[in-house]
């Protein structure tokens, strides 16, 4: 390993020492930065998964507003709403569900 000097003591080869430490941290920075790489690649998945979803729902809604301005008039929105999520019916008006 090293070199004998006259009295025959080693001696330390610092170059080698060095490089060996120079290379194990830069295989360290190497596995931390892919490991962190990692973790946001899965945040911005998980962030990517959020917007489509907000967007699908966006997307309904505009569709039920376009669909409300073709249909005709906001009474008549209003009634069909009235009739069809919300189950209510005229005064004088009999209602029966089947299934």
């Amino acid at each position: 390993m090293g070199r004998e000097s006259k009295k025959g003591k080693r001696t330390i080869n610092w170059k080698k020492i060095i490089t060996r430490v120079a290379v194990g941290l830069f295989a360290l920075y190497v596995v931390v930065s892919f490991v962190n790489l990692n973790l946001t690649l899965s945040d911005r998945r998980r962030v990517l998964e959020e917007a489509r979803s907000q967007y699908q729902e966006l997307d309904i809604i505009n569709k039920e507003l376009n669909r409300m301005l073709q249909s005709g008039s906001d009474a008549d929105y209003a009634r069909r709403v009235a009739r069809e999520k919300l189950g209510l019916a005229y005064a004088d008006e009999r209602v029966y569900k089947y299934q």
